[in-house]
């Protein structure tokens, strides 16, 4: 396997932070980790995956979320600017790519996992409700719309369980 460049974005975050890039190859997550919590990852690891959205007029929030294992301490969120350019690009390949890639990072990547996409049909709905909006977001509008939804959701774990339970993304 071709070895991995890792995006410097991710290695300025903390653990338990995610990066999403659409690629040439597909989609990549980099999930940065440490290596305590890389040593509790099971073999092999059950991967899921959401895509909830929130529309906010004007704006769609769009966050993709990935759990690993069913485990709480391994639950992951990464908002996506559906008003944006990136945002766009990133929706349009998970809503043709069948599979993703998943990347443990640590100083390097430590593990590189290949996962269906679940989140396909929804990335591809979510996209024709886009189109037919065509809605600018700010940075500043999003960060707030963040907010408001994390007062809803305090944790990722909480929306994680609230998404399952109600049936979205």
């Amino acid at each position: 396997m071709k070895p991995v460049e890792t995006p410097p974005a991710i290695m300025k975050k903390p653990s338990g932070c995610m990066l999403l890039q659409a690629s040439k190859t597909g989609v990549q997550a980099y999930v940065r980790e440490t290596q305590p919590n890389l040593a509790q990852y099971p073999r092999p690891c059950v991967i899921d995956m959401r895509l909830p959205s929130w529309d906010m007029s004007p704006i769609t929030v769009v966050v993709f979320m990935l759990n690993v294992a069913k485990r709480q301490q391994f639950t992951y969120q990464y908002w996506i600017n559906a008003a944006s350019m990136p945002g766009v690009r990133l929706l349009s390949k998970l809503s043709s790519e069948r599979q993703m890639t998943v990347h443990f990072v640590t100083d390097h990547v430590e593990r590189t996992l290949r996962t269906s996409n679940v989140v396909k049909h929804q990335a591809r709905e979510l996209l024709h409700k886009l189109s037919s909006k065509r809605s600018t977001c700010t940075e500043a509008e999003l960060v707030e719309a963040q907010k408001r939804i994390n007062t809803l959701y305090p944790t990722t774990w909480r929306m994680w369980q609230a998404m399952q339970h109600d049936g979205r993304g």
